[in-house]
């Protein structure tokens, strides 16, 4: 038998940590499509002050609370607050304009096209090739489901839809 994996109460926490946000992220666009009449500004100040005192809590509870060692790391922090604000503000917006399926394709193809642009840019670390290709298997499927649902729009005595039936099989 090879070595075991080692698990220390860091993976554990990281491991929670990601089945509580795909929890909450499930909950919150629930509960933003049921908010469709509510303005998204709103919703928002409720999640900034929620997200205010939970970090506040899982902060000092962790006990990991540290200030920042230089300038550039404050800068970051200062874009984080402004992407963190951006991020849900829009998709509320998007969520109450259209339907959940588009917008949360096209997001997570937005978010795994930036975080190849990321990886390769900022950290200057060159993805693998299975990882291109696993993308671009992604990419083109977010593609064809949208080219479907524009197909499927089309009036049905269009020429275009006619030429491009084979589509909607």
């Amino acid at each position: 038998m090879g070595n075991s994996p080692g698990y220390t109460t860091e993976n554990i926490y990281g491991l929670l940590a990601a089945i509580a946000t795909l929890l909450f992220r499930t909950c919150e666009i629930i509960v933003i499509r049921k908010c469709k009449s509510a303005h998204y500004a709103i919703m928002m100040f409720n999640l900034g002050w929620v997200a205010v005192i939970e970090s506040l809590i899982l902060s000092v509870t962790i006990g990991n609370l540290k200030w920042h060692q230089c300038y550039m790391q404050g800068l970051y922090i200062i874009f984080l607050g402004f992407f963190s604000y951006g991020a849900p503000a829009f998709l509320s917006i998007a969520l109450q304009c259209e339907f959940a399926g588009p917008v949360l394709t096209m997001r997570d193809a937005v978010t795994m096209v930036l975080a190849f642009i990321w990886q390769i840019f900022l950290f200057h670390d060159n993805p693998h090739y299975f990882t291109i290709a696993g993308a671009a298997l992604v990419g083109l499927s977010v593609i064809f489901i949208s080219l479907m649902k524009w197909v499927s729009s089309l009036s049905e005595d269009s020429s275009l839809r006619k030429r491009l039936k084979w589509i909607l099989i």
